[in-house]
């Protein structure tokens, strides 16, 4: 059985309850209609149930479904969630940082992947991605990788982590015994931390169209409760795919 189908039953037996905006995109539809069929979650859609179903064929609108709306055009609705929202942000500030993802936020992604990497059932080998594999080289952007990897080494004395590393040598024995010798790290990683958002969404966009693999997410980490996110040019499958992942970080 694949990681994804242990999963998917897992989210069964789960079987939380999941919000999907844009309800008036057919994928998104069409996807609400499949996990509700096979019980994954209790689907709710943010829209109006007649304009959702507008968006359907009669074959499909006949399906049965245990679908919940949420109509964002219902004024009482839209006061109620406008009084909690100001009464949870009212004590705090926002402020705009274009600084670069720091040394110490870099680790706490780590920390997080490493913990979404366990709770998936998967064994978490960390490489912490630089355009480096010379712990010895001296720019910023290698110093910032190579801190956040020692943050993570005291903060997480279990863990098997590599840093700075460059991706081959993370992916590879071979070039990382030419590259670093010295390291004891057994590639290849499973869990790769990019240096910042650009180098990330670049990689697994490149990954996902040159080899044709699935792309599940962006899985969001670091929030109270579950919120992942979806490309704009995603499949219903990866819709599907990214509530079961979602469904299974509930408790």
């Amino acid at each position: 059985m694949s990681l994804l189908e242990k999963l998917t039953k897992r989210a069964q037996k789960i079987f939380p309850r999941i919000l999907l905006p844009e309800s008036t995109d057919r994928r998104v539809i069409q996807a609400a209609l499949s996990l509700s069929t096979q019980k994954i979650a209790k689907i709710v859609l943010l829209g109006n149930e007649d304009e959702v179903f507008s968006q359907l064929d009669q074959p499909e609108k006949s399906k049965k479904h245990n679908l919940e709306f949420i109509d964002p055009k219902d004024e009482k609705l839209r006061r109620d969630y406008a009084k909690t929202l100001l009464e949870i942000r009212k004590h705090k500030g926002l402020e705009l940082n274009e600084s670069l993802p720091t040394a110490e936020e870099l680790a706490e992604i780590a920390q997080s992947a490493f913990k979404s990497a366990k709770a998936l059932d998967i064994k978490p080998k960390i490489a912490m991605l630089s355009f480096s594999t010379n712990r010895n080289t001296k720019y910023p952007q290698v110093e910032k990788v190579r801190l956040a990897t020692n943050i993570c080494e005291t903060k997480l004395p279990d863990v098997d982590i590599v840093g700075n590393i460059q991706l081959d040598a993370a992916l590879e024995k071979k070039v990382l015994q030419i590259k670093n010798p010295e390291e004891f790290f057994e590639p290849p990683a499973n869990v790769l931390i990019f240096p910042n958002l650009d180098a990330a969404n670049i990689g697994y966009k490149l990954v996902q169209r040159f080899s044709g693999a699935k792309a599940i997410g962006p899985i969001l980490q670091g929030i109270a409760k579950p919120v992942n996110d979806l490309s704009r040019g995603c499949s219903v499958d990866e819709i599907f795919n990214t509530v079961v992942i979602t469904a299974n970080q509930c408790k």
